[in-house]
């Protein structure tokens, strides 16, 4: 494994080359340069945990290096592929916003991937034909799931679906035949567009849908969510709140360790 630390901001050249045991990446966001062929001949890499933030002009000659690992929009904001076969794990880059079109269509040894909050869209096909792909969290802030975007993952047990999701289009989950369980973290449904058959030919009859405590009318009569045959509640915390109990932490603990006197008129 690579480990590059936070005070490194340049890799010149050669210097992995043909570094055979390469199996993990780790590349801070303060990297501005990476020189011609640091990373020649690591089409073998079989894992790559990507943290950086690099654009084009920060390579010598980015074909040959680490960051075409990951293909990306002249902004850098966008996936557009993946271009080692190998990979079995990806973090994709914090600033990127879309996970385009293919983007890992039929990708056959990506296992897990972690998508940054900076998500905003999953387009269609973007994870289709993952056949290894275990579990998807749809992080807070993305609001639309594309056309087969996860459709034959059949290896895809577990899906956790943020409540910031708008609209999830045609068979965006078809053919998911291990699917174990989803959560759903919606709380107002009525506004979101959400394709009839987003689930056709899954695991939906074995499948557990976990939904937020109180929410059952919601999802009872949906023309989606109504056909699981299995419907759980859990406790749900929405991010507001989230980042409000985190605040509220260390006030808890102030007033712990130093109560407040009792009033005596």
């Amino acid at each position: 494994s690579i480990i590059i630390p936070d005070s490194v901001i340049r890799i010149g050249k050669y210097a992995f080359f043909d570094c055979k045991s390469i199996k993990d990446i780790f590349i801070p966001s303060n990297i501005i340069r990476i020189e011609s062929n640091a990373f020649g001949k690591s089409s073998f890499l079989k894992t790559a945990h990507i943290h950086y933030n690099i654009k084009k002009d920060g390579f010598s000659n980015y074909e040959d290096n680490v960051y075409n690992l990951l293909k990306l929009s002249e902004d850098s904001k966008t996936i557009l592929g993946v271009k080692n076969e190998n990979i079995i794990h990806v973090t994709i880059p914090e600033g990127t916003t879309t996970v385009g079109n293919f983007a890992f269509y039929h990708h056959k040894n990506l296992m897990s991937t972690d998508i940054p909050k900076s998500v905003r869209s999953i387009e269609k096909l973007a994870f289709c034909g993952c056949i290894t792909l275990e579990n998807i969290d749809i992080p807070n802030n993305v609001t639309f799931i594309g056309n087969r975007a996860f459709a034959y993952c059949k290896n895809l047990s577990s899906i956790n679906i943020s409540n910031s999701v708008k609209e999830i289009e045609e068979c965006a989950f078809r053919n998911c035949t291990s699917l174990k369980e989803i959560h759903l973290h919606w709380t107002e449904i009525e506004e979101c567009i959400i394709s009839e058959n987003i689930f056709e030919q899954s695991n939906i009859n074995n499948c557990i849908l976990y939904i937020p405590e109180g929410t059952h009318y919601l999802y009872k009569d949906h023309p989606v969510f109504s056909q699981f045959k299995k419907i759980k509640t859990e406790k749900y915390i929405s991010a507001t709140a989230a980042a409000f109990t985190m605040t509220l932490s260390p006030l808890k603990w102030w007033i712990k360790m130093f109560p407040l006197p009792a009033f005596v008129p």
